[in-house]
């Protein structure tokens, strides 16, 4: 068997560019990356809805550069700006530093299908459906271990729907 590799981290510096593009020295490295992770991780929280496809960060000694390229840039800069200067705000807030939030469009915004479906599915319930499910259930077919392609009655059992359980 192969050695699997992951594909982004395997291109990454060739074909695929760094998500962050700074240097540190030993002991503000672990800082400053969970810094990056922290940024990211309230951008998409926030933002979740509005297309983000990456979040490129840029530092130097001064100040932080963040770059969101999404496929619906007018949710992120709001009425007039306001949003993407209270988001400056926030965002200043929780890395102590001088922030400069910059917006970018995607041209294709259909690239993002496979990443917003992955999202739609793993999204917890809101409120449709039975309270407490989150995903679809399914009633494994086939052979599963006791050699036999149906249950206990030689049925073919298929996917329900978990709301005729009750």
């Amino acid at each position: 068997m192969g050695q699997k590799v992951r594909p982004t981290g395997f291109r990454t510096g060739i074909m695929i560019d760094w998500q962050s593009q700074w240097y540190a020295s030993k002991q503000d490295f672990a800082e400053l990356l969970v810094e990056d992770q922290k940024i990211r991780a309230y951008i998409k929280r926030r933002y979740g809805r509005s297309g983000i496809s990456r979040i490129r960060i840029e530092r130097t000694r001064e100040k932080v550069v963040v770059y969101i390229y999404s496929a619906r840039v007018g949710m992120i800069i709001g009425k007039k700006g306001q949003e993407v200067d209270k988001l400056t705000h926030e965002l200043e807030s929780l890395a102590h530093r001088h922030v400069e939030v910059k917006t970018m469009e995607i041209n294709r915004p259909e690239a993002l299908q496979l990443s917003t479906h992955h999202e739609a599915v793993h999204r917890p319930d809101d409120g449709g459906g039975r309270q407490g499910d989150s995903r679809a259930a399914f009633r494994p077919t086939g052979r599963l271990g006791n050699g036999s392609a149906g249950d206990q009655h030689g049925r073919q059992s298929a996917a329900f729907h978990p709301a005729g359980q009750d």
